[in-house]
């Protein structure tokens, strides 16, 4: 979305994600330096709801495409939101979700996925962690990658094969 919406982010946007809703309509997520994230209608092009982080920066975003929740990550606190649609109004509301705990990265976080509703990886600069995303235990910490800092990590949508990208 462009420049020109007065509902803009105040400092740079760090991270993008796009998520298809049941009823046909497509939400995009940002996630700024201003330390909010914030949710978009895409087909409107409207600003439906704005969220801040408790800490500074918003580093990375994404929708988990089964269940609908979202992860925002600062610092290296992973955050979970769940993000429901009025079916009288169509309009989103998103909220916290306290019932777990946030889910802690051994460095800062620069980038998040999730595999369907089972997994939730961060890249970090200081490796991988992977979390089971029902409990939000974490399950896998890959500290030895072969690079630091890990600057990316992807989920294979289809085998849950995990990809990731280093600076060095």
């Amino acid at each position: 979305l462009g420049n020109e919406h007065a509902d803009k982010h105040n400092d740079a946007v760090n991270s993008v994600a796009f998520v298809a809703c049941e009823d046909g309509t497509t939400l995009l997520v940002s996630g700024s330096d201003d330390g909010t994230a914030k949710l978009w209608d895409v087909d409107s092009e409207t600003c439906t709801n704005t969220f801040l982080n408790e800490s500074d920066m918003v580093n990375a975003v994404a929708f988990c495409d089964v269940d609908g929740r979202l992860g925002t990550a600062s610092g290296m606190t992973v955050n979970l939101w769940a993000v429901e649609r009025d079916r009288d109004t169509q309009e989103c509301k998103v909220s916290r979700d306290d019932k777990k705990p946030r889910m802690m990265a051994q460095g800062l976080i620069t980038s998040i996925d999730f595999y369907r509703d089972k997994w939730i990886a961060a890249g970090s600069d200081n490796g991988i962690t992977v979390w089971n995303a029902q409990t939000q235990e974490p399950v896998k910490l890959a500290e030895n990658v072969g690079c630091q800092p890990v600057t990316s990590v992807a989920f294979n949508r289809v085998d849950g094969q995990l990809a990731f990208g280093c600076l060095d």
